[in-house]
């Protein structure tokens, strides 16, 4: 399913990339308040920064583990005020800007990041293990024309030797885990041998922690193909329980339940998904918009599976009232959402007049381009469709032509940071 993944419906016929929604951070001490109180997992991330520092740090790693991106952030700042000598603070402000399934990073991300690492570098971590950490995450965030593929694999080998070193640094293991599934190559055998590897980690961690949210996480992450899908269900099922207040957790068991065709679970999952990023939303915690939009986009599909296609529509028009989303993350996710239900409930006459919204992203008009393709063609019009044809790869064209990179950087779509 990496097309609703990746927001892209499978009639589009190309190579889709992943569209993300970098949310802007609200006040840090609204969201400081917020994340405090949230209930994460149980993480034990043990640091030599001061004790006072190192609760908050264990709060900071929780919510890094669940793609809580900006949260976590705030909360490794305020490790940094409560101890200023903490150079796993600076690790851990830079790790929040590490997407690795989601986005490449920007220059100006890189250079973010880099200057984090700068700082904990400088401060000089206390021990051989924290320092490991922070020459890995030097390693990702160098300052050099290092292309994104490559720093990738440079810092899975040095998460690698760290694991190596630290066999019993649970947490270390699961970071290097998810950076085996980070890295991806042409090579598809090299990918699977990557991802097995990480699966044969995760297991054995979630057997030792399985109320760590990270473990429970970067396993259903692994396991997110239609071959492999089985092997993450328990992880699915548990992963919402052990962290009920991070929008993503609630979430993430519906990549699995998709996978497998559990219709009912993925509603469920999304709906609640839905409902505490619209809380989270609206009481401050944090803008969870595109959260939400992420949720409700899976909801529509699973509407679609069941049945259900008049929940599925209604979908189409609930992504106006989402709190927090901005105007360019609604016209983007409704011609999304307008054209799958077109294609999923084959509407071929309403397909066949549908009108790309000339401000939604090239690759969005791409899909728009293809459901109207198929529906003028479906309706006998086959000029049109043909027409259609050609302007989709006119904007497929100048999708490429204006976003470098794995065309990541600078994406706002269904995704929230990130992932998916």
């Amino acid at each position: 399913m990496q097309w609703l993944k990746n927001g892209l419906y499978p009639i589009v016929g190309l190579s889709c990339l992943m569209m993300i929604t970098i949310v802007e951070a609200q006040t840090a001490p609204s969201k400081a308040r917020g994340a405090a109180t949230m209930q994460l997992g149980k993480m034990r991330f043990p640091t030599s920064c001061l004790p006072q520092a190192q609760v908050v740090f264990n709060k900071g790693a929780a919510l890094l583990a669940s793609f809580q991106y900006e949260l976590s952030r705030t909360a490794f700042a305020e490790v940094a005020r409560k101890d200023p000598h903490c150079a796993m603070a600076y690790w851990g402000q830079a790790m929040s800007l590490y997407h690795p399934l989601w986005a490449w990073p920007n220059a100006q991300t890189l250079q973010r990041g880099h200057s984090d690492m700068d700082t904990a570098e400088r401060l000089g971590a206390k021990t051989n293990r924290e320092r490991a950490y922070v020459q890995a995450g030097a390693i990702y965030f160098q300052d050099s024309a290092t292309n994104t593929a490559a720093r990738a694999i440079a810092y899975s080998d040095a998460m690698a030797n760290l694991h190596r070193r630290y066999p019993q640094d649970n947490n270390g293991a699961a970071l290097y885990a998810l950076s085996l599934i980070a890295v991806r190559s042409p090579d598809k055998a090299a990918n699977m041998s990557r991802r097995m590897r990480a699966i044969d980690i995760l297991k054995a961690l979630y057997l030792k922690e399985p109320d760590n949210p990270g473990v429970a996480h970067y396993l259903i992450h692994a396991t997110d193909t239609p071959e492999l899908a089985h092997l993450g269900l328990n992880a699915a099922r548990r992963y919402a329980a052990i962290a009920p207040e991070a929008p993503h957790a609630l979430h993430m068991p519906s990549h699995i339940f998709t996978e497998l065709g559990m219709w009912r679970e993925s509603i469920r999952s999304n709906l609640a998904s839905a409902a505490v990023a619209e809380k989270n939303t609206k009481s401050g915690v944090d803008n969870e918009s595109g959260d939400q939009i992420h949720a409700l986009r899976f909801l529509q599909y699973a509407y679609l599976q069941t049945g259900r296609n008049a929940d599925a529509r209604r979908i189409i028009n609930e992504i106006k009232r989402v709190p927090g989303a901005s105007a360019e993350d609604i016209t983007n996710n409704q011609s999304m959402l307008q054209a799958a239900y077109f294609e999923e409930t084959h509407d071929w006459q309403e397909a066949s007049t549908l009108v790309p919204d000339p401000d939604s992203y090239p690759m969005i008009q791409v899909l728009a381009y293809a459901v109207r393709a198929i529906g003028e063609a479906r309706t006998g019009d086959v000029a049109g469709a043909s027409t259609r044809h050609r302007e989709a790869s006119r904007s497929h064209r100048g999708h490429g032509s204006s976003h470098e990179g794995n065309g990541n950087d600078g994406w706002h779509g269904a995704h929230r940071r990130n992932p998916d």
